[in-house]
């Protein structure tokens, strides 16, 4: 990438719209530059189908949007290689398209790529003591978009008492593609968002996201990231919780089987007394199948009060899988109660020998045992559409993974 920032990218942004914002987005990025390997928290993640399709932005297309029925309910926006279009008529009335001056400045190198680059995104502000009715649901697809970049960024913001259920779904084709995406979410006072990812990609793209959320007093922030497609896929979260009484839940569960990398990154950051936070992440690795989670809590000198846990456990059902898990505490205040844990194990041969003796074919049996360790990771989603998308997603897994793993 010798040459990507002084000619690739102004080629790019000069076919964008031009305005402060995505100029300063571009000039901290030639500043910053892409990570590599060799910074400590990117260390695990295979950045190759980003230099392979960086250089090249995806064109809008004239695609038929897609939905499944289980999606019909709620609202739904639907982006096509970057590009948004609106699905149910005069459903986003009130969701407007993000434009780049309401984006505020990241020190992540993707999520400035996003605002640089970006040409569309959901701008959504729900007011005060409002309750959407059914979830909100945003689809990334990507289709015949060839060895190409999507870049989008979003923003939503819920004023006081404000309540939300938002669903994203990122799926795409067989084209090595790199979707990167920016997400800034803001919580006022009291407000509540339940937040659910599911990364589906196709199987041999490459996917950078960044999830910003900030949570004032007594807001909850209830989180759960599925990673289960996709060659390459980094999810970084990054939470700040600036009032007391707020409580954030950042749940997610990794697959990966041969020729998949899931690499999660979770930074808590506690900055007041009074605020709390728990983490369940899990991990199900097939044949060489990488993945890693990378949790860091880091609590302030003036953050007492401070009740923060985390825990990942990963389960390797081939001895040639690999995972990395690297918990990390940074504590500065005096009273608090923080803890993480981090446990990798195979399938309990008792149980496996138990379920066969009672005439349950291996398949069947293995299957049952997995579902049951990555059902922790989910089991605070109370939407039930949602939890049987996520349970579709990892049986669709486990059959890829009998196959291909």
């Amino acid at each position: 990438m010798d040459n990507y920032f002084d000619t690739v990218i102004n080629d790019q942004i000069a076919s964008l719209p031009s305005d402060p914002a995505r100029v300063g987005a571009l000039t901290a990025l030639k500043k910053l530059g892409f990570p590599t390997k060799r910074d400590e928290n990117w260390r695990y993640m295979d950045l190759s189908g980003v230099k392979q399709a960086a250089p090249y932005l995806a064109r809008n297309t004239v695609i038929t949007p897609e939905l499944s029925s289980s999606d019909a309910e709620g609202i739904n926006a639907i982006f096509i290689n970057g590009y948004g279009f609106d699905i149910n008529k005069n459903a986003l009335k009130d969701v407007a398209l993000a434009s780049s001056t309401n984006i505020h400045s990241e020190d992540n190198a993707f999520a400035l790529a996003s605002q640089a680059l970006g040409h569309d995104g959901v701008c959504l502000k729900i007011t005060k003591d409002t309750e959407l009715k059914g979830p909100m649901h945003l689809h990334h697809q990507c289709k015949d978009a060839g060895e190409c970049a999507i870049h989008l960024r979003h923003q939503i913001t819920l004023n006081k008492g404000a309540s939300l259920t938002l669903v994203e779904h990122f799926s795409g084709d067989e084209d090595a593609y790199w979707d990167n995406q920016l997400m800034q979410i803001t919580l006022e006072d009291g407000a509540t968002l339940k937040h659910v990812r599911l990364i589906v990609e196709g199987a041999n793209a490459t996917h950078t996201s960044k999830c910003a959320i900030r949570l004032a007093d007594n807001s909850t922030y209830e989180g759960f990231t599925l990673i289960c497609g996709g060659k390459a896929v980094r999810s970084t979260s990054h939470i700040q919780m600036l009032g007391t009484g707020a409580h954030a839940d950042i749940d997610g569960l990794s697959l990966a089987y041969s020729g998949q990398m899931a690499d999660s990154f979770v930074q808590v950051e506690h900055l007041v007394p009074g605020a709390t936070s728990d983490q369940i992440h899990r991990n199900v690795l097939a044949g060489r199948g990488k993945a890693a989670f990378q949790g860091r809590i880091i609590v302030a000198r003036d953050a007492q009060k401070t009740n923060a846990d985390q825990s990942c456990k990963s389960l390797l059902l081939d001895r040639s899988a690999e995972v990395n898990t690297k918990p990390e505490l940074e504590i500065f205040a005096d009273d608090v109660k923080c803890s993480h844990g981090a446990t990798v194990g195979e399938l309990d041969e008792k149980a496996l020998y138990y379920m066969l003796a009672r005439g349950i074919d291996p398949v069947t049996a293995k299957a049952l045992l997995v579902e049951a360790f990555a059902s922790g990771a989910f089991a605070r989603v109370e939407a039930e559409s949602v939890r049987s998308a996520i349970s579709e997603s990892l049986q669709n897994w486990l059959n890829a993974e009998t196959k291909y793993g």
